[in-house]
């Protein structure tokens, strides 16, 4: 009697499971594709070149001060000392401007990109709802040993990207 209990409740319990149906797309390939990727990478090259800009323009200051210093021979002492103070600055100025740099350059990137990743992530949601899916990954995201390309949504979203 318990195990036709048990085989009872096994069969209701498989009965009751639900096939979950699952989505991909590819958002390097994707990235490829957008127009809006090529603006983005071309406002990120001349921000990039205007950070290098002022990178050269305190660099070159700096260059000129100490060639100044390494001919003071002429120079008097206190010439000398404030010459050095001025160096000492500009070379902290130059270390902070290398390190805020970087931080600029990850904050224009995520500034630029948002927009565009929210935008991705609204139709995702929009082609999971209406085809069914109850998950969608990006496989630039992870390493599946095997996607069924009937799953693969990465064509619909770059139409409707497109649009």
């Amino acid at each position: 009697m318990k195990i036709l209990f048990l085989g009872l409740l096994l069969i209701s319990s498989v009965a009751q499971v639900k096939a979950q149906k699952i989505g991909f797309y590819n958002s390097n390939e994707l990235a490829s594709t957008l127009p809006e990727v090529k603006k983005i990478d071309s406002q990120v090259v001349v921000f990039s070149k205007t950070l290098t800009d002022e990178y050269s323009y305190l660099k070159d200051e700096y260059d000129t001060k100490m060639r100044k210093l390494s001919d003071s021979a002429s120079l008097k002492e206190i010439a000398k000392s404030f010459l050095k103070k001025d160096l000492s600055e500009l070379a902290s100025k130059l270390n902070d401007y290398t390190n805020g740099a970087q931080n600029k350059m990850v904050q224009k990137k995520n500034e630029l990109l948002t927009p565009l990743l929210n935008k991705i992530n609204s139709k995702v949601k929009e082609i999971a709802k209406e085809k069914g899916y109850e998950y969608v990954f990006d496989i630039s995201q992870f390493n599946f040993a095997y996607a069924d390309e009937k799953y693969n949504i990465s064509s619909e979203l770059k139409k409707r990207l497109l649009k």
